[in-house]
């Protein structure tokens, strides 16, 4: 027989409508994103270009070195290394915004697939594609692409699982397993594990009514799930390894309910933005002041039209197939709602003991599923307007009864009025009204209402019409829009590719960097490019992860699978910042890990305001007096603007019988031209003993108390209460000075000393300060350089990547962290890593743990050195040591002179090899098992998918004649 031309024609009829519908949504989202593709921008917001925009235009390596001493790359999901698109498209210069846009195009053309699976209606379709594309979970995370791109692929899951209800076909079967695959290596296992859950709970309902049989589609359903997660254990199985290596290996429950939606917060599924914005920008003027940090993690947005479209369908599928997948939707929905709610939730708290699902916090991000269930039903109510299945009763009830709804959150919002104003007080935003006139964010909702109704009335009258017919879609497109893309000024928040040059220190320094073979720490993290991507700001410094694409290597970065031991070590949380604690003198743990450069920030460490004034949230360690250092000398970067007055926190300690009017300190202000101002600082006036008004202290006080600055209550035992003082003074100059270094000398002979907790730079003009940050009071780090954003700092005491040590010491893991923090070993000798490996692991027979010799000598040098392999030459007469300051981490092997040798875990995070006396070439290889695991698994799936799509499908089983005459007989 000749094929039938008709079958040709039907799919070719396929093909094109496909790629129309696919070319629509990509108009759709290209009109969307406009205002910022042009003008050499880049859609690219907060995490976007923290983290996803060096991920995708770094090239693809399973290891690098130029974050956290070194990290897996490949093993963190949302650095997509393994997803399709990413790697396809990566290849494409300047394709970053298409990759971005893309993330939302797929999301609407799924969505559209699988409602005309269901309706065969392309209005309902199209409706579906765009409630789900434009849903506040989406729409929120724009800076989270790895997110955008997992939730896409999640409804064309469900579409091949609803597909294969019918005799199985093939290309069904290898979209399946396409969508699983795409969607788990999309970048955010969080959204993957909602997904293929869904997918699961799917599958598990719709088995009943399968036309191929129970059994047989439970088969099917199981075999794509299963074999797509092979084919994608290249990643998981190394981002495993990684987790249970990280900081996020187990949750606490505080943890887990981060981004719980509160009770008293539910009135945001119909008014957004009700509790405030991350935005300023017109028309909702007010900061967020809801339950959490900001809106963005718990957006549950749906939309007010679709939820009525959603409640039309639902009540028009009433029979058959219909009412089936709509009682499942209707369920996912509710279930959906009530998850958001997190801790607020008895159902929700329920999760965090369900495995896999418990690794994830942010509850709220559960109304990414609620939106798909929203997106169905809404297009099962357009179908059904469209077919003439809803009566007028029908429509006349549900207008009716949203009415109902909508007063009653009227209602709601007017009684937790003065609840609402009382919180709002609270976050800083007095007289909050919520009055529609006075209040954007209560009124654009009541006329996205409003207006909705009126065209699903039009439309419902006249349904063919295409003037209704479009102004149903516009209306359903302000709606969605007016919480997600129609608000934001995306030209404005939009950086140029200009603005992601490399900065000044990078150019400067990353050769140098490269030389030494060390690195650089930023004092703010990721935070540091807050002014550098604020539009018309100068640039603030180099920040991680961007510093891949510039080669620079750096300690810190930002991923939420940053190893624990790492952070640990030197305080780093995900977004790379650290405490004060890490750049103390005594504190080793940068040393250890070459960082040679610190990069200041102006606004110090984490500053806090108090009456006008910045203060650095950590405090100087200055301590001067007589019997201790007599004076410190700091230095300072270029104050922008001049410095008009230097405003001192400061307590004197056993300075009870100094005179009032003492001079105890001396100030010397050093201008950037070498001229010098000098003030004292007197007892009285300035500041005072800190123990002042202690009752066995207050007799004896020779000199009057100076202004308070803060006062901290102790208990000492046979006196009771006592309340501990500090002061404030502010010393004016006699001019406006760009300073660029201050010298504090004790004055006095008399005992006593003075403690500086707190230095700032005011300007009076522009009543900004500047606070003096602990690395300017430092020992080993030195100022080296000053830019208008910052200030480079040096390591005196900074460590080679790899060196030498004649002697290693076996201490417990949290011992060994403790030695390091402290440089003081158990028995109280000073720590020194040039001389001293510390091991977790015990081998007496090693001659190393005996004392070295006198004239023992050692050399290391990196001869090469690649992402994945670091080769060293080492000399040494002796048994010897060799310490490499990058992070140890399962999978890294080594070799002397080709030899396999064991890595011995040093120093808490580095790695150690014993080395014999002579001349020998030591070899580091990163080769990780996880990775071989998971390559093999995936080949296996790979095969068995191919397997699956190409052997012949089972023929029909027909039945023999007499078997055939036998039925027959007993039908008759």
């Amino acid at each position: 027989m000749g094929v039938n031309p008709l079958a040709k024609f039907k799919l070719g009829a396929s093909w094109v409508h496909s790629i129309t519908v696919f070319c629509g949504f990509a108009l759709f989202y290209a009109i969307v994103f406009f205002p910022a593709i042009g003008g050499d921008r880049m859609l690219a917001f907060d995490d976007g270009i923290l983290y996803f925009l060096p991920a995708y235009n770094a090239p693809p390596t399973l290891w690098t070195d130029l974050v956290f001493g070194g990290y897996p790359v490949a093993a963190d999901p949302q650095n997509m290394t393994w997803y399709p698109v990413a790697a396809l498209l990566r290849w494409i210069p300047g394709s970053w915004n298409g990759f971005f846009g893309l993330g939302y195009v797929l999301a609407a053309c799924f969505a559209y697939c699988y409602a005309y699976t269901l309706t065969r209606s392309r209005l309902a379709s199209v409706v579906a594609g765009l409630v789900y594309s434009l849903t506040g979970s989406l729409m929120s995370h724009m800076s989270v692409m790895g997110m955008i791109h997992a939730a896409a692929w999640i409804p064309l899951l469900i579409c091949a699982l609803e597909r294969l209800c019918q005799p199985p076909q093939r290309r069904w079967i290898a979209i399946g397993l396409i969508a699983t695959v795409c969607c788990v290596l999309g970048g955010h296992p969080q959204v993957s594990a909602y997904g293929l859950g869904l997918g699961l709970f799917y599958a598990l309902w719709r088995g009943g009514d399968a036309a191929i049989g129970r059994w047989a589609y439970y088969r099917t359903a199981a075999g794509i799930l299963a074999i797509g997660l092979g084919i994608c254990a290249i990643q998981l199985i190394p981002a495993i390894e990684l987790s249970q290596l990280s900081v996020r290996a187990a949750l606490t429950a505080a943890e887990f309910f981060t981004g719980s939606l509160p009770r008293w917060q539910l009135l945001q599924y119909i008014f957004p933005y009700l509790f405030g914005s991350d935005s300023a920008l017109v028309p909702y003027r007010l900061p967020y002041w809801g339950q959490d940090a900001n809106i963005v993690d718990i957006a549950t947005y749906v939309g007010v039209l679709p939820l009525l479209l959603a409640a039309i369908g639902q009540v028009a599928a009433r029979r058959g197939q219909r009412r089936s997948i709509g009682r499942f939707w209707l369920t996912i929905a509710i279930v959906s709602f009530i998850l958001t709610m997190g801790r607020y939730a008895a159902l929700a708290q329920l999760i965090y003991h369900v495995p896999i699902y418990k690794a994830f916090r942010i509850p709220a991000r559960y109304s990414l599923v609620l939106g798909l269930a929203v997106s169905v039903l809404a297009s099962y109510g357009v179908a059904a307007i469209q077919q003439r299945r809803v009566a007028t009763r029908v429509l006349r009830r549900t207008i009716g009864a949203s009415c109902g709804i909508m007063l009653g959150a009227i209602a709601v919002l007017a009684w937790k009025t003065p609840e609402f104003q009382s919180r709002a007080r609270a976050a800083g935003i007095p007289d909050l009204t919520f009055w529609p006139w006075e209040n954007a964010a209560v009124a654009v909702p009541l006329i996205s209402f409003m207006v909705g109704l009126v065209a699903i009335v039009a439309w419902y009258r006249w349904p063919r019409s295409p003037r209704t017919i479009v102004g149903l879609l516009a209306v359903l497109t302000f709606d969605l829009g007016s919480f997600s893309f129609w608000f934001y000024d995306l030209a404005a928040i939009s950086p140029r590719s200009a603005q992601l040059d490399p900065h000044p220190i990078a150019q400067k320094y990353q050769p140098i960097l490269a030389q030494t073979q060390q690195r650089l720490i930023v004092e703010r993290g990721i935070f540091a490019a807050t002014r550098r991507l604020a539009p018309g700001t100068t640039p603030a410094g180099p920040f991680p992860n961007l510093t891949r694409l510039w080669q620079l290597p750096v300690i810190n970065g930002y991923s939420p699978l940053i190893l624990a031991r790492l952070s640990q070590l030197i305080g780093l949380t995900y977004a790379g910042e650290f405490p004060a604690a890490t750049i103390a003198d005594d504190n080793r743990g940068l040393d250890l890990m070459a960082v040679r450069h610190l990069w200041g920030q102006p606004n110090g460490l984490l500053p806090t305001r108090t009456e006008g004034l910045n203060w650095a949230a950590a405090d100087l360690p200055i301590v001067l007096g007589t019997g201790v250092t007599p004076s410190v000398e700091l230095e300072l970067p270029r104050t922008e603007p001049p410095t008009t007055a230097i405003a001192l926190v400061t307590t004197l300690g056993n300075a009870v019988t100094l005179p009032d009017n003492t001079a105890v300190l001396e100030i010397q202000a050093i201008d950037q031209d070498g001229t010098i101002e000098t003030h004292p600082l007197y007892t009285g006036r300035d500041t005072a003993e800190q123990a002042y008004d202690c009752p066995d202290i207050r007799p004896q006080m020779q000199h009057r108390r100076a202004p308070v600055f803060k006062t901290t209550p102790i208990a000492r035992p046979g006196v009771g209460l006592c309340p501990l003082h500090q002061y404030q003074t502010i010393v004016e100059l006699d001019r406006p000075r760009h300073l660029r270094q201050l010298r504090l000398q004790w004055r006095t002979p008399l005992a006593g000393s003075i403690t500086v907790p707190q230095i700032s730079l005011w300007d009076s003009q522009s009543q900004t300060a500047l606070p003096i940050t602990q690395i300017a009071a430092s020992r080993k780090w030195h100022s080296v350089e000053s830019f208008a954003d910052g200030i480079l700092y040096e390591n005196h005491q900074a460590l080679p990547r790899t060196w030498l040590v004649p002697q290693i010491r076996p201490l417990p893991p949290d011992a060994i962290l403790k030695t390091i923090q402290t440089s003081r070993l158990p028995n109280g000798d000073v720590f020194q890593p040039e001389k001293l490996a510390l091991v977790e692991t015990v081998d007496r027979d090693n001659p190393l743990w005996a004392a070295p010799t006198a004239s023992w000598t050692g050399a290391a040098q990196v001869m090469t050195s690649t992402e994945t392999q670091v080769e060293i030459e080492t000399t040494t007469a002796t048994p010897a040591f060799l310490v490499l300051s990058d992070v140890n981490y399962p999978g890294w092997q080594a070799t002397i002179d080709g030899q396999m040798t064991p890595i011995v875990p040093t120093n808490y995070v580095q790695r150690g090899v014993p080395v014999p006396a002579g001349k020998h070439i030591i070899r580091f290889v990163f080769q990780p098992f996880s990775l071989r695991l998971g390559s093999g698994i995936t080949i296996l799936s790979l095969l068995a998918a191919t397997h699956w799509l190409c052997r012949r499908p089972p023929r029909p089983r027909t039945q023999s004649p007499t078997l055939k005459l036998k039925v027959e007989s007993r039908s008759l």
